[in-house]
């Protein structure tokens, strides 16, 4: 008998007992008080009916002992010698995380715990095992027992492959079990003698623990209906799209047999006995309702599932256990309560008897469950972590590979320690660190030192808030060399990159991000990387975000600006914090003038020029400059003017004087100069001056290493550049020798201070934004002869004879640049002569074979023709139809010079061919024509040349891409225009169904709406998912373009395939304001979808208590349920929304309303 019964039950009879237990079973507890150690097995249950069933299965239930900082409640008792500890999981929550938590204070709390068993409900496999019956984990094949069916990784096709299995259950359980299942083959079970005398203990329980009735065909035929059709439409989606790793036939074949026959349909095959099956049950950390999912998930586990729960996952790595679960349900639509109550008890029985056969001598061998966590926790948190760090890292690199660390390393290596002091002291710095959402604007003239006191900024804010991690921190260091790379979605996602990185875990966000996109090769949109930042960025309770050098931001393709827009709207929104620098350039100035920006100049310090003087004269070492330390520098720190740039310069034109006379001289030259941004020319000048009075040798090398730095398409690393140095065109030298390599400290010497190596990055590069102005206005005219050396330069690389091959081509350091390079030095050159080494590149169709290799061009050329039009060299192309090359030759990916030339931007080169009669409509093997290629990667006056000559508007690649299709897709507004003012389709559909104005909604292209709309598109059209533009649109919150959609008309009520609507939309992702717009024009706010949601359990559910706000004022009925029973106050109340919890119980709700678990 129970010393304590369970809440509600009647106490049975004295003499009532369990007949299957041995008669010593029943002996009083021992007479001393009993402690937490004397308790050896550990049993979970998630629900309160579980629980109960637990209790019910008792012998005695002993005494309650306290527990310190463990918010656990347990209930004690045993059954037989075991003395057992049962945990349930809090009201309401649910969970494999929940489940770990629970049973790790349950080892905690009590240290003897041997071994445990999860015990309770789960959804069957139909075919396999039927409602009532009992699964119990075993290992199978590869898999320990239990999987977690929602860890693993989307493969290419959609198709999903789970990751490792879960641990096996200790020996003593699984041999325990084959004990037990052998019993059953010989004697059949005692599962219902278990349950005949708990319920004659506690006949409250009768009724509950009676077996239902499987239900009969005709209450079913709409659910198979519902599955057929839904099984058709998920085929199709999976046929076009790829979404689900799911066979339509292999879906028929379970569906029609499967469900018919588990839920009764053969009826006449079945018997009244539960069953007991062993094997795989799949656990994770959601409910599954869904057939579809439910087949899925036993897919990717080889058709071995039995059964699918929440906890088990949870448990099986870290509580030695075995999984015992009684089949209520089928987990798919159809789920309900009935069979609950008897599946929790039929589970709680077998445990029962599995404790009968299992021997307390072999649980006593066990370690503690507490032991092995002590000891395997570090390492197993370790490894978990190294592990999914490694990961995280793969994704974050897919995110962008661009890391400024490099950048900040070498600018602040540089930086003379104890500079910028004065910045950090300022009242401004202070507020802006101190308080949230500021923003601290800091421009200041060229050469000013914007870039090292923002070195000095970052490395204060790591400093200060380095043990801080609910503070997050970002920052970029824009490059006028690096414009090509540093797009305005590399820098988004850069931000985004390194706030993830002060994260333990990568982000959810991040992660749901790249399973979406790694499958098809895409990359994410700007949208979705500024949605992601701001998931991100709600993380911490602070942001800091750092910019340098606004000025030397992009904006031919709008970067700065985009840039500005950003950050000023996670300002707004977020409330970040932002510290940017810039040249004093009026554009942006005044943008942050707008916001009313904290403002404070930068300007050299006199006290930092004087530190950074000293350091480079101590550096120096030369007796004459130390004896004169002080005219020095107050001759440089008065000429400088408060520009770090000046000082540097000027100190590298006097650190060479030879005596006093001179020395003095030269400073007093420095007085003369003037004074702001024109000592900038006369600084350089005397640089260039100093350069050209060297002698031959070292004016050669040095015009040469100016000449490689100033023009290369990118930044050349050290030994890069000593291989260009090498190279001698002129010479006939066909073979790399390494005794022509100059050394590194002769080419940062003989340039005058203008040149210096980045030591983190090993780049050579200029000192200075101004150095590079100054060479680009001083050689002008000498640009073509620069270029022309410079290809030159890589044609004879590339043609060395040692680089015969794609792997000795890879050996050469300066191979890959030259090979991806060449082109473009040669057509800026604008030199055109069959007598240099270009005109012999291009007719070496080896050698195109390697460099194409080495570069990734998507190339394969067959003569010269296909790499001159790759590269745009139109005079060289001439040269070769003049020879009789073909105008319409293909290489192997189908591409004719015309393609080739279209996808360049090459608007001369497009139309000489085109004039020479090349084909408008060519298609490579992609099925692209030219103009497909153009409007794809924006080249907007090719575009509209190709047009011009008749190109077809509506022609389709091999996927259905139109180019009105393409151009809305990437936000071509110019081109969207254009293709628009000719005859063309504007229902064009893509693969998912979405016409243009679709598209252009979801992505928030509110002037390419307005041109679909104003040429007549159908905004009412639905796509596949049953989508409008103006759903498209409320899914993003895109305001604008939504009332522009209701101002003509279209239908605010409605629905896609899921029952979604706008406002259901707004209320779930917490679009206030478009909330706001559809009430005012009368949206329903009590529309419902399909899982029973209303816009108000929306909004509480996701904690936004403005919206609910709105819809209670507008009379939304605060004590709806949804189909759980649920009501809005319960549903903000169990996920901590304590805003909207208030806002609900001013209404005066009803506090003692009940969901379906009670």
């Amino acid at each position: 008998m129970l010393d304590t019964d369970p809440p509600g039950a009647d106490a049975g009879p004295s003499s009532s007992r369990v007949i299957n237990t041995p008669t010593h079973l029943g002996t009083p507890p021992p007479a001393r008080p009993r402690t937490h150690n004397d308790y050896t097995v550990g049993w979970i249950c998630a629900l309160s009916k579980e629980l109960t069933a637990a209790r019910a299965m008792l012998d005695q239930e002993h005494p309650s002992l306290p527990t310190l900082n463990d918010a656990n409640q347990y209930i004690l008792g045993s059954i037989g010698e075991h003395n057992i500890v049962i945990a349930c999981l809090p009201e309401g929550v649910i969970g494999n995380n929940q489940a770990a938590i629970v049973a790790t204070r349950t080892a905690s709390s009590f240290r003897a715990v041997k071994v445990g068993l999860m015990v309770g409900i789960g959804g069957g496999i139909p075919q396999k095992v039927r409602l009532g019956d009992i699964v119990v984990s075993r290992p199978t094949g590869q898999y320990g027992g239990v999987v977690q069916w929602d860890k693993g990784k989307t493969e290419k096709g959609g198709k999903f492959k789970p990751i490792g299995s879960l641990n096996r259950a200790p020996s003593a359980l699984l041999t325990a079990l084959g004990a037990l299942k052998s019993d059953h083959d010989l004697k059949g079970t005692k599962l219902q003698e278990i349950l005949d005398n708990a319920v004659k203990r506690f006949p409250r329980l009768k009724e509950k623990y009676k077996r239902p009735k499987h239900p009969a065909d005709s209450k079913n035929i709409a659910s198979l209906v519902l599955l057929a059709v839904r099984g058709l439409i998920l085929a199709l989606l999976e046929f076009f799209f790829g979404h689900w790793a799911l066979d339509p036939v292999e879906y028929k074949s379970q569906h029609e047999g499967g469900a018919a026959s588990a839920d009764g349909n053969n009826a006449k095959d079945e018997t009244e006995t539960t069953k007991i099956y062993y094997g795989l049950i799949a656990s994770g950390n959601q409910v599954v309702k869904d057939a579809v999912l439910r087949d899925r998930i036993n897919d990717s586990f080889g058709k071995k599932v039995l059964c699918i729960e929440m906890e088990a996952a949870g448990l099986m790595d870290d509580f030695p256990c075995i999984v015992i679960r009684g089949i209520c349900d089928y987990a798919d639509e159809r789920k309900n309560d009935e069979w609950q109550e008897y599946a929790a008890a039929t589970a709680a029985a077998y445990a029962k008897e599995f404790l009968g056969r299992l021997q307390p001598v072999a649980v006593s061998r066990e370690p503690s469950v507490n032991a092995i966590l002590t000891k395997v926790y570090d390492k197993v948190e370790s490894i978990t972590f190294r592990l999914e760090k490694e990961d995280d890292l793969k994704v974050l690199k897919w995110l962008t590979p661009i890391e400024h660390n490099i950048r900040h390393s070498d600018v602040a290596q540089k930086r003379q320690s104890g500079t910028g002091q004065w910045l950090l002291d300022s009242d401004e710095f202070s507020r802006w660190t101190h308080n949230r959402k500021e923003i601290l604007f800091c421009p200041g003239i060229p050469g000013a030192g914007k870039t090292f006191l923002t070195s000095r900024v970052i490395d204060c804010l790591f400093q200060t808030f380095e043990d801080n991690p609910s503070i997050g921190i970002a920052y970029i260091y824009l490059d006028y060399k690096r414009q090509d790379e540093q797009t305005i979605y590399n820098i988004l996602a850069s931000i985004l990159k390194q706030l993830a990185c002060r994260q333990s875990r990568l982000p959810n966000s991040i992660k749901e991000l790249h399973q979406k996109h790694i499958s098809n090769t895409t990359k994410p949109s700007i949208d979705e990387i500024i949605k992601c930042l701001q998931s991100v960025i709600a993380l911490y309770s602070k942001v800091f975000i750092v910019v340098d050098a606004l000025d030397e931001c992009k904006i031919s393709d709008y970067c700065r600006n985009q840039l500005l827009q950003k950050s000023f709207q996670l300002h707004t929104d977020f409330g970040i914090n932002l510290f940017a620098t810039s040249r004093d350039i009026k554009d942006i100035a005044d943008q942050f003038r707008e916001r009313k920006s904290t403002e404070l100049r930068i300007k050299a310090d006199e006290a930092d020029l004087g530190i950074y003087l000293d350091g480079q004269i101590n550096q120096l070492e030369r007796r004459l400059i130390c004896e004169n330390r002080e005219s020095v520098k107050k001759g440089i720190i008065s000429a400088a003017d408060g520009m770090f740039l000046l000082a540097r310069l000027y100190f590298e034109s006097i650190r060479t004087k030879v005596s006093l006379a001179r020395l003095e001289d030269a400073l007093e030259g420095l007085a003369k100069r003037g004074t702001g941004i024109e000592a900038y020319g006369l600084a350089y000048d005397d640089a260039l001056k100093r350069i050209n009075d060297q002698n031959e040798d070292f004016k050669d090398l040095a015009l040469r290493v100016l000449s490689w730095i100033v023009y290369s398409e990118r930044p050349l690393k050290k030994q890069e550049l000593q291989h260009a140095l090498s190279i001698d065109p002129s010479s006939g030298k066909r073979k790399l020798d390494g005794r022509d390599f100059p050394e590194l400290n002769d080419i940062v010497s003989v340039c005058a201070g203008l040149v210096t190596i980045d030591e983190e990055s090993n780049i050579v590069r200029l000192i200075h934004y101004t150095t590079q102005e100054y060479f680009n206005h001083a050689w002008q005219g000498q640009l073509c002869d620069h270029q022309n050396y410079i290809a030159q330069a890589c044609a004879t690389y590339i043609l060395f004879e040692q680089f015969d091959t794609v792997e000795a081509a890879l050996s050469g350091a300066l191979y890959p640049y030259a090979a991806r390079n060449w082109g473009h030095h040669a057509r800026k050159s604008l030199v055109t002569d069959t007598r240099l080494v270009i005109w012999e590149l291009l007719n070496n169709e080896k050698r195109a074979l390697v460099y194409s290799h080495v570069a990734r061009f998507h190339l394969k050329p067959k003569n010269g023709i296909h790499p001159a039009a790759y590269f745009g060299l139109c005079g060289y192309i001439e040269l070769l139809l003049d020879r009789g090359v073909d105008l319409e030759v293909k290489d192997e990916e189908g591409q004719t010079p015309l393609l080739l030339a279209a996808a360049g931007n090459y608007t001369t080169v497009v139309e000489m061919l085109l004039n020479r009669g090349a084909d408008l409509e060519v298609k490579d093997r992609k099925g692209q024509t030219p103009l497909l290629l153009a409007v794809k990667l924006g080249h907007t006056a090719v575009v509209e040349m190709l047009l011009n000559r008749g190109a077809d508007p509506d022609a389709k690649d091999k996927w259905g891409q139109t180019p009105l299709l393409l151009a809305v897709k990437e936000g071509y507004t110019a081109i969207v225009e254009m293709i628009l003012n000719r005859k063309v389709d504007l229902e064009i559909k893509d693969g998912e169904g979405q016409t243009p104005l679709l598209l252009a909604a979801a992505e928030n292209y509110t002037a390419v709406v307005e041109m679909l709309l104003n040429k007549g598109a159908d905004f009412e059209y639905k796509d596949y998912l049953g989508r409008t533009a103006l759903l498209s649109a409320a899914e993003q919150g895109h305001y604008a373009i939504m009332e522009m959609l209701l101002n003509r008309g279209a239908d605010f009520e409605v629905k896609n395939f899921w029952g979604k609507t706008p406002v259901l939309s707004a209320a779930w992702q917490g679009f206030t304001d478009v909330m706001k717009m559809l009430l005012d024009r009368g949206a329903d706010f009590e529309t419902k979808n399909e899982r029973g949601q209303i816009p108000l359990i929306s909004a509480a559910m996701q904690g936004h208590a403005a919206i609910v706000e709105m819809l209670l004022d507008k009379g939304a009925n605060f004590e709806v349920k949804n189909n759980q029973g649920e009501t809005p106050l319960i549903l903000a109340a169990n996920r901590g929304h304590t805003a909207v919890v208030k806002i609900i119980l001013n209404k005066k709700a009803d506090l003692k309303v009940k969901d379906q678990r009670g």
